[in-house]
């Protein structure tokens, strides 16, 4: 999320990418027990 200054600090940008990262994987998961 961007801060008030208008960047986005790494910490976020780390959460961010965590957080995508870790819902790709359930969904890719997902995709494997459904075949």
């Amino acid at each position: 999320m961007p801060d008030k200054r208008g960047g986005i600090s790494s910490e976020a940008k780390l959460n961010v990418l965590q957080v995508y990262s870790k819902s790709m994987l359930q969904h890719q998961n997902l995709c494997l027990t459904d075949l």
